[in-house]
C-alpha cells in the first residue's frame, strides 16, 4: 500500500493579500488528519500575471510532490472534489469531515481508483448527476419559438383593438 501523503488544495483571487502585504501569490498551510495530510489555502491577487486555472495548478503540485491532490468542484455539493493524481488520472471525489476532535478529512469515495485513497470506494455520484444541468438546445429552441409566438399574437391582439 502507498503512504498517505495527499494535499487539499484550495485556491481563491483576491484584491488583496491580506495576511501578506504586496505579495501577488501567499499560499497557507496546515496539517490535516485522515486521508489529507496537508491544506493549502492560496490566495492570487487579480494583478499577478499568467494566472493558472485551479485545475492546472493542481495537477502541476500532484506530478511534481508525486502525491494526489484534492480541489473543490464547481457543484454547491460541500462534499464534491476532484482528485488528480502524479500521473495526472483526474476524477471526482467525495471529500467528508468527521465528528472527532480534531476532525478527519475522509475520502470515502472517487469515481476511478486512486493508488494512494485505497480505502474510498469507487462509484458514480449520483448527487453530481442531479447537479448538473446539461444544454437542451431542442428545449431551448421550441422556448424561444412559444415566445416568439406569443409576441406576435400579443401584437396582433393590440392592432385588433378599436
Amino acid at each position: 500500500m502507498k503512504e498517505n501523503n495527499s494535499v487539499i488544495l484550495r485556491g481563491h483571487q483576491s484584491a488583496v493579500a491580506q495576511d501578506i502585504w504586496d505579495a501577488a501569490v501567499s499560499c497557507e498551510h496546515r496539517a490535516v488528519h485522515g486521508d489529507i495530510v496537508w491544506s493549502l489555502d492560496i490566495c492570487v491577487q487579480g494583478e499577478a500575471a499568467d494566472q493558472p486555472l485551479e485545475s492546472e495548478l493542481a495537477a502541476a503540485f500532484a506530478k511534481a510532490a508525486t502525491t494526489t491532490v484534492l480541489y473543490p468542484a464547481a457543484e454547491a455539493i460541500p462534499s464534491a472534489y476532484w482528485a488528480v493524481t502524479p500521473d495526472v488520472l483526474l476524477t471526482r471525489a467525495r471529500l467528508e469531515l468527521s465528528d472527532d476532535e480534531p476532525p478527519l478529512q475522509e475520502v470515502t469515495a472517487v469515481e476511478a481508483p486512486v493508488p494512494q485513497l485505497p480505502r474510498a470506494i469507487v462509484t458514480r455520484f449520483a448527487e453530481i448527476v442531479r447537479e448538473q444541468k446539461p444544454d437542451t438546445p431542442v428545449a431551448e429552441a421550441f422556448a424561444a419559438s412559444v415566445e416568439q409566438a406569443r409576441q406576435a399574437a400579443s401584437v396582433l391582439a393590440r392592432l385588433a383593438r378599436p
